[in-house]
């Protein structure tokens, strides 16, 4: 009885210690915090780009972007989604890490002028990684989380 006893205390700090550190799947309600902060910090790093009046600003602007698109990459990846939408969050870190490689050639672009860079700009959209990201927003969307910013409706 007395080991018995002397167990409780470890067994309750090892249940305490297995809900933390992240370990569980989030709500539906944190996902779409989570997709609507990570939208609005992309949205926000992407300001400077149409602001910019020489191409030295505007490669700086482009690599806050790359920057901002990897870590909400990197974020979505180290957390569980919801089961439902599990595979399209997989496919928007893939997504997001590719439009942030995609803007590689928006930069090289932009050592020709401001103008070619925003040109490449333009095109982003056209982009394989740009259509995959776009697909995977969908249909978390279509499964009724509200993406932010990332989204349609954003």
């Amino acid at each position: 009885m007395i080991s018995a006893m002397r167990a409780l205390p470890i067994l309750a700090v090892a249940i305490v210690l297995a809900g933390c550190g992240g370990a569980g799947r989030l709500s539906k309600s944190d996902y779409e915090q989570k997709l609507q902060t990570e939208g609005k910090t992309i949205n926000e790093s992407g300001r400077g780009i149409g602001q910019a009046k020489s191409k030295e600003a505007f490669v700086e602007s482009v690599g806050k972007v790359q920057k901002a698109l990897d870590n909400a990459a990197d974020d979505l990846d180290g957390i569980k989604p919801p089961t439902d939408v599990e595979a399209a969050n997989g496919k928007l870190v893939g997504a997001l890490h590719g439009l942030s490689d995609d803007l590689d050639s928006v930069k090289d672009a932009a050592s020709g002028g401001l103008k070619k860079g925003q040109a490449a700009t333009e095109k982003l959209s056209e982009s394989t990684a740009s259509k995959q990201a776009q697909d995977a927003v969908t249909e978390i969307e279509r499964r009724g989380y509200d993406a932010g910013q990332l989204g349609t409706g954003g």
